[in-house]
């Protein structure tokens, strides 16, 4: 019974310690359903909720169980509570493409305001586009932020988002199935066309 609760006791030390560590509420926001072949907005938000600063910040984007997405070139923007921080000579916002990772190195990116420190209680923001193929199928952007304190490095892997694709789809019918005419006599059939699947179809063509 003495050994049960010095087990307890210790994992509660354990929980409150790990909680204790968390440097950060990172957030990703945007349309949780997308078309193929269509192009949306995402956000990712890092909340420094830890008492102290964070530094040496690098935020990666992961697209790799999104088959069929892609990022849109030229669609970042950063900012920390609304301000732009990465807007000024020899800035370059956009994320640098590894396989399917976007990174975010701050201190890189963003050189005019490196070293860069995000200061608690303040809230990073990167806003990108992403648009699908024609063959995208439903998946999740998951995020990885790593990160300093007191020259500390951390890391932080619960960014998710899931994104379920709408795929379209066509059904034809042509009717009626059999039309009995005498030589000579016109025949008339209807073609019907329809979007049977769940998202939009567009540039349909009909031969």
């Amino acid at each position: 019974m003495k050994m049960m609760k010095k087990t307890t006791f210790l994992i509660a030390i354990m929980c409150i310690i790990s909680l204790g560590m968390m440097g950060q509420d990172i957030g990703i926001t945007g349309d949780s359903t997308i078309n193929q072949c269509e192009t949306k907005t995402y956000t990712i938000s890092i909340l420094n909720n830890s008492g102290n600063p964070l530094t040496n910040l690098e935020i990666t984007g992961r697209l790799g169980n999104l088959t069929g997405f892609s990022y849109v070139t030229g669609t970042t923007t950063i900012d920390v509570n609304g301000g732009a921080i990465c807007n000024g000579a020899g800035d370059n916002d956009e994320p640098v493409v590894s396989g399917t990772d976007l990174i975010w190195d701050i201190d890189t990116r963003c050189p005019n305001n490196s070293p860069f420190t995000l200061a608690n209680g303040q809230t990073l923001y990167i806003t990108f586009s992403l648009a699908t193929d024609c063959t995208a199928v439903s998946g999740s952007l998951n995020v990885h932020f790593e990160y300093e304190i007191s020259g500390t490095p951390m890391a932080d892997d619960t960014g998710a988002h899931s994104i379920q694709v709408l795929p379209g789809g066509v059904t034809i019918k042509k009717t009626p199935n059999v039309i009995p005419q005498y030589l000579g006599q016109d025949v008339t059939w209807t073609l019907t066309i329809e979007n049977s699947g769940y998202g939009i179809i567009e540039n349909v063509v009909v031969t």
